[in-house]
């Protein structure tokens, strides 16, 4: 990944490791960074409701604003090297649509921010910014855990064969550290619960997406100049993709989107909103190229050779 990053921060610790993969970015590809902070409007919650109700107060902006900066660069010291240079920008508005407006003004490539932990409460008043900027963004964007320290050394591509999640797949592999390692997962079907011949039926399935996720893989592997180790997974395809990485430790999950509209990018339970919300490492969500990004929603079919058994394709 070269050319410019737009690097979202506010300071706060949680971003702090988005700081760390941005400064190594830089470092490894030459990458300009572009460093923005989003001021918010004021606001306090009105109570005697059964929910709160925001409402407008005034605020000096000017002072919050140059909090914001001074927060930011501050964290940029902290992280070092050529960091602790980059130039902060202030921007007021609503903090998603203000990243991925910048972003696409900036001529961004990549935009890079905290993976922040949310739970019902935020989900409900909107303040899932990780999310909001994936469904907004033309571009992919990398969301960091705050304990990460660097490029990652190992990542988890899922696919369902898409010139979408392949996409995603090349990305991932241009991310990571040398001598990292792809797995490339494909979550399979499960077998028809009625009528006769269904064991036989999964495993004539099985074999097709086994064999075709071999060749992908070689592909990746020639490709990229990386290990790349293809898995057959089963289940729910988010379930399965968060439970492998708990499982294998990886330090980045990779989903491809599905680049249709705005109303797309609206839908809830794509598999890229329940990776962003459940994962512990490092999520990518890539648009494809040239469309308009829109949450990941894998095909309703989908298959990949089982996790541990096979070499890794070099």
């Amino acid at each position: 990944m070269t050319c410019r990053i737009l690097l979202a921060t506010d300071g706060a610790p949680q971003s702090l490791g988005a700081v760390r993969v941005a400064a190594a970015l830089a470092e490894r590809d030459g990458c300009e960074v572009e460093v923005l902070t989003v001021l918010e409007p004021s606001a306090a919650y009105a109570a005697g409701y059964a929910f709160a109700v925001p409402v407008a107060v005034a605020g000096p902006d000017g002072i919050r604003a140059d909090e914001l900066r001074g927060a930011a660069q501050a964290q940029l010291r902290q992280v070092g090297g050529a960091a602790a240079g980059w130039p902060v920008r202030v921007e007021p508005g609503a903090p998603a649509r203000t990243v991925a407006a910048c972003a696409e003004e900036r001529g961004a490539a990549a935009i890079v921010l905290g993976l922040g932990r949310h739970g019902a409460v935020d989900r409900w008043l909107g303040r899932e910014t990780a999310l909001d900027v994936v469904r907004l963004a033309h571009v992919p964007v990398l969301a960091v855990p705050p304990e990460a320290d660097g490029l990652p050394r190992s990542a988890l591509a899922a696919t369902d064969f898409s010139p979408f999640s392949l996409d995603a797949a090349g990305r991932a592999a241009e991310l990571l550290a040398p001598d990292g390692e792809l797995h490339l997962a494909h979550v399979g079907m499960e077998a028809p619960r009625e009528g006769a011949g269904g064991a036989e039926w999964l495993r004539t399935y099985e074999a097709g997406a086994r064999e075709r996720l071999e060749q992908t893989a070689r592909g990746l592997a020639g490709a990229r100049q990386v290990r790349v180790r293809p898995h057959l997974l089963r289940g729910e395809p988010a379930a399965a993709l968060l439970s492998f990485a708990e499982r294998t430790g990886v330090e980045m999950l990779a989903s491809g989107s599905h680049g249709y509209g705005f109303l797309t990018r609206l839908l809830m339970g794509s598999v890229s909103t329940r990776l962003l919300r459940g994962a512990r490492c490092t999520v990518l969500v890539a648009p494809p190229q040239g469309v308009p990004a829109a949450p990941a929603e894998p095909p309703e079919h989908a298959a990949a050779p089982d996790a541990d058994r096979g070499p890794a394709v070099r």
